[in-house]
């Protein structure tokens, strides 16, 4: 049978998943500690450019199997001392750590591009709304393109005396998808990172999150019909590039990760259920394209990556016996038909449970390890959770995705495309702390990942990072500063 420590930690888990669908952000589940690590370069969003210090660290992950070391970026607190800093390399041993396979390659000054990172604030992006359908229902999306005088990357650190066009031509375009009853707000600080670092960037609220439509009528929602959304919308908004280049890089978060594996494999036109529909098919006029991200993808970045769907992802995971799975399954059933296929329960806690302080509150402790927590969970975040939780059909379309398949986990998607998969470059960026997918949690994303980084037959890097789940908005300079040293190692010399 299932130990009582797991069962406990199934049924914290499942109460999590109820607090991040029904309102829209993620609940504590579990902790994960490591030491602070690395010496970098931290920009706040309203202070100046000043150093913080750190060391790198293996992660203290758990004795369940052999974990592989990982690249540790840590902010560290400011009233540490020197010679405490010192204690902790000397007691992690620098000189026994792996360097990340992206930096292999690269140049003395860009293997230090990690530990001297520099992100200016002098431009701005030039931003604009884009009006698209898909599947005839109207998606908020936008365009944020790099703005006069604004710098490129020159051995990962951000110049802003270069003139944009001395690389703009052979970056790849991003594409950005957002996680669980989030939307594009979030991305704000890696959008200007992005941008300006030379990058065209694209972000939208998938059909049923944000100020996307939220369709309940002939739409099954699934992480294949959101892979078709990005497939679509690539074609229809990004064809216009040259077609001979690899020029599209996926960055996800959470649910957005496992959609842009989904994505990038074309594993979505594996229409094997109704669990999506094409344009084309919806609309009778016969099979639909065959998928265009595939052919044009150049990578794939991840801040952290979720396991499915929903919570039903963790029964197929190999470590449980048949009665295991059995138990987990009727659990899981049993919650499902009480709470979450109970609509009109779900509609009275939109309603009268999810206020603006609730939101605050909660995502207070989200971002715990934000310099200034209440400045960074300002009312633009929380509008963006608030307003989508009001829509009269928000509460039947979260609890279609509670309930409805929870599509392949990013274990099988890797098993099932592994050659392709291994020869695309993709880097995971973990926060530390992250209690809702901790990187040693129940799942084993993480220790996927984890594992594939300290391959030798793959091009998958992970960096881990002193913050939560949100870590680019929590912890924007090192988790985006993380991302733009990857990205930086994709473009032609």
């Amino acid at each position: 049978m299932i130990s009582p420590p797991r069962i406990r930690m199934m049924h914290t888990m499942y109460a999590a998943a109820s607090v991040y669908v029904l309102f829209g952000i993620p609940a504590p589940v579990g902790a994960f500690t490591c030491k602070s690590v690395g010496s970098i370069q931290h920009h706040n969003r309203h202070d100046g450019l000043r150093p913080l210090r750190g060391v790198v660290s293996r992660p203290s992950v758990g004795s369940r199997r052999n974990h592989a070391p990982v690249h540790v970026l840590v902010a560290s607190s400011s009233s540490r001392t020197e010679e405490q800093e010192q204690e902790e390399k000397e007691e992690v041993g620098i000189s026994e750590l792996n360097q990340p396979k992206f930096l292999a390659d690269l140049d003395q000054s860009s293997r230090q591009m990690l530990d001297e990172l520099t992100i200016t604030t002098s431009s701005q992006s030039q931003q604009c709304s884009i009006q698209w359908k898909f599947q005839g229902h109207d998606i908020n999306c936008r365009v944020n393109r790099p703005g006069p005088g604004v710098g490129v990357v020159d051995n990962g650190v951000v110049d802003t005396n270069s003139p944009t066009t001395s690389s703009s031509s052979t970056k790849p375009v991003i594409v950005l998808v957002h996680g669980f009853g989030c939307s594009l707000v979030y991305w704000r600080e890696t959008v200007q990172s992005l941008t300006r670092a030379g990058y065209t960037v694209y972000s939208m609220d998938l059909l049923g999150h944000g100020r996307s439509a939220k369709p309940t009528e002939n739409v099954t929602y699934s992480t294949k019909l959101w892979a078709r959304q990005l497939d679509d919308f690539c074609r229809d908004n990004l064809s216009s590039r040259d077609e001979e280049e690899d020029n599209i890089v996926l960055i996800g978060n959470s649910m957005g990760s496992i959609i842009a594996l989904h994505a990038a494999t074309g594993e979505f036109a594996n229409e094997s259920s109704s669990s999506s529909s094409s344009p084309a098919a919806a609309a009778g006029r016969g099979r639909p394209p065959p998928p265009y991200i595939r052919e044009h993808i150049a990578g794939i970045g991840m801040f952290n990556c979720g396991i499915g769907m929903n919570i039903h992802s963790i029964t197929r995971d190999e470590k449980w016996n048949p009665l295991q799975r059995y138990a987990l399954d009727a659990i899981f059933t049993f919650l499902e038909n009480t709470v979450f296929g109970n609509v009109a329960l779900m509609e009275w806690i939109l309603d009268k449970v999810v206020t603006r302080d609730f939101l605050r509150k909660t995502l207070l402790q989200l971002y715990q390890n934000a310099e200034n927590p209440e400045a960074t969970v300002d009312n633009e975040l929380v509008e963006s959770l608030y307003e989508p939780a009001k829509d009269p059909n928000s509460a039947q379309v979260l609890s279609q995705i509670l309930t409805n398949e929870a599509g392949m986990t990013p274990m099988e998607v890797h098993a099932k495309y592994g050659p392709f998969l291994d020869d695309l470059p993709i880097h995971v960026v973990w926060g530390a702390a992250d209690t809702v997918t901790p990187v040693d949690g129940i799942g084993e994303v993480g220790q996927l990942y984890s594992a594939l980084g300290a391959a030798d037959d793959n091009k998958v890097t992970m960096d881990l990072v002193q913050a939560g789940h949100i870590a680019f908005d929590e912890a924007p300079d090192v988790a985006n500063g993380s991302m733009l040293g990857w990205l930086s190692s994709l473009v032609p010399a």
